[in-house]
């Protein structure tokens, strides 16, 4: 949709939300400098949150795995953040290219079974309706799964989810909706991220592969 209105320049404003990616989709350069008359709210993924939760779950932990599709921009740009926000902390990323959905299930099994200490999945619609072959691989080699979804951890097989709260992006699309409608110009309103991140554990699947959870991380 925002693709559809980058392309069609409409004299209204246009107020985004629930938009994975507006730099990927043409709304902009930055968060800053972006298209005359388009502001809004996108769920880009925590990484640094992701980073540091790796960290307080795993403190000796030094490779993370994960799969991406090369010919999706999403998961390749998901990719590249996360590989930069765990260089910042000493971590290394470990990703494998899969570009279909019969690919996954080796892949993971591969992943899963090489030197890596956890794997954390980064987002992309390949990887997310691939995601219980993952799970599986995960809990098959007794590592930690950590995922951007917070359905993952709830019913999804992973350990951790580092995940936006779509609630907090309603309240934060509809705070900006009101600026603009208010008469503020949006073109001088930075795009930004959904303002919270929600931290959800599964304590049972932590038990299964003997990850004993810090308190910080748990509450």
């Amino acid at each position: 949709t925002l693709e559809a209105a980058v392309h069609k320049k409409p004299p209204m404003p246009v107020v985004f939300g629930l938009t994975a990616n507006p730099l990927l989709a043409g709304a902009g350069e930055s968060f800053t400098q972006h298209l005359p008359g388009f502001t809004g709210i996108c769920t880009m993924s925590d990484y640094d949150g992701m980073a540091a939760t790796v960290r307080e779950c795993l403190p000796k932990a030094k490779r993370i795995g994960t799969l991406f599709n090369p010919s999706e921009d999403n998961s390749v740009f998901n990719k590249e953040k996360m590989e930069a926000a765990l260089a910042k902390i000493g971590l290394a990323l470990v990703a494998r290219a899969t570009s279909e959905s019969s690919e996954v299930p080796a892949a993971a099994q591969a992943l899963a079974s090489s030197d890596v200490d956890a794997i954390c999945q980064v987002a992309g619609n390949l990887h997310d309706a691939g995601f219980p072959a993952i799970a599986q691989a995960a809990r098959q080699a007794r590592k930690p799964l950590f995922s951007f979804v917070s359905g993952q951890a709830v019913s999804g097989g992973a350990t951790v989810a580092v995940a936006r709260d779509y609630e907090q992006g309603g309240r934060d699309h509809a705070a900006l909706m009101l600026r603009v409608m208010l008469g503020e110009n949006p073109t001088g309103i930075p795009f930004a991220a959904i303002s919270r991140t929600i931290i959800v554990v599964n304590l049972d699947n932590a038990a299964q592969i003997g990850l004993d959870l810090p308190a910080v991380v748990v509450q």
